[in-house]
C-alpha cells in the first residue's frame, strides 16, 4: 500500500526502512496525573513505516532525530532539519502520512571517498562513548552497527545547503533503573543512535544539530 502512496508521489529512490508498532495516545484531564504514563489514554494503533532515500544503492540511515537544533539560542541562523516520509497504516487503512524537507539532490562532490578502517572507527567509539555518558549510571549496550548516509550543514553559512556524507551510527538498549524499586528494565531504542561517527573522517556528529 505504502509504495503505491509513494510512486504517485514520484519518489521512487525511497524504499522501507523499518516497520514498528506505534501507539496513539494523550493524556486525560487529571491535572494530578498530567505527565505520568498510569493517566495515559491509549487511542489506537498502527504500523509506522520509515522510507528513506537510496543513493547508488546506499541508504540515508534512519534516526529518530528530527535535527534542526541550533546549538545556541542566539544564533541567528536558520535550522534545517531532516528528510523524512513516513506511513502509519492500520487494519481500515492509511491513518497518516508525514513528509518534511525533502531534499534536491545535486551531483557528487567526489566520486570516491576513502573510508576509516573500522577498527579506527570502534577506537574512536570507544574513546568517546565513557566521556559522552560520563554522568550517566544507566548500562548502555550495542546491539546494532549501520553504514549509511546522513546530512550534516553549518547553520551559520547556509541553512538550505548541505552535504550526505557516509556515517556509522551505533544503537542499542538502555538498561535503567526504578529510582522508588532500584529494579532494572530495558529501554529500546531501535532508530535513536547513540553515537554517529563521520565514516570518512571520523569527527563525531551531534544528530541534534545536524553537524
Amino acid at each position: 500500500m505504502t509504495d503505491q502512496y509513494m510512486e504517485k508521489l514520484g519518489l521512487s529512490d525511497f524504499t522501507p526502512k523499518r516497520v514498528e508498532l506505534s501507539l496513539s495516545s494523550r493524556y486525560n484531564t487529571d491535572p494530578i496525573g498530567l505527565g505520568s504514563e498510569e493517566y495515559l489514554d491509549y487511542q489506537d494503533a498502527a504500523y509506522q513505516i520509515i522510507y528513506t532515500r537510496d543513493l547508488r544503492g546506499f541508504p540515508i540511515t534512519p534516526d529518530n532525530s528530527n535535527g534542526g537544533v541550533l546549538e545556541y539560542t542566539d544564533d541567528s541562523g536558520s535550522a534545517w532539519g531532516y528528510e523524512k516520509v513516513e506511513f502509519y497504516v492500520n487494519q481500515e487503512g492509511l491513518q497518516k502520512a508525514s513528509i518534511q524537507n525533502l531534499y534536491e539532490i545535486q551531483k557528487p562532490m567526489i566520486d570516491n571517498v576513502e573510508l576509516m578502517s573500522f577498527s579506527d572507527i570502534t577506537e574512536i567509539f570507544w574513546k568517546i562513548m565513557p566521556v559522552r555518558f560520563q554522568n550517566n549510571t544507566d548500562k548502555i549496550n550495542i546491539n546494532r552497527i549501520t553504514l549509511g548516509y546522513m546530512k550534516i550543514y553549518d547553520p551559520g553559512l547556509s541553512s538550505t545547503t548541505g552535504l550526505l556524507v557516509p556515517v556509522w551510527d551505533f544503537f542499542g538498549t538502555r538498561e535503567i533503573y526504578d529510582p522508588d524499586t532500584g529494579e532494572p528494565y530495558t529501554m529500546t531504542y531501535p532508530t535513536t543512535s547513540f553515537l554517529t561517527i563521520n565514516a570518512a573522517d571520523g569527527t563525531v556528529i551531534n544528530r541534534n544539530y545536524g553537524y
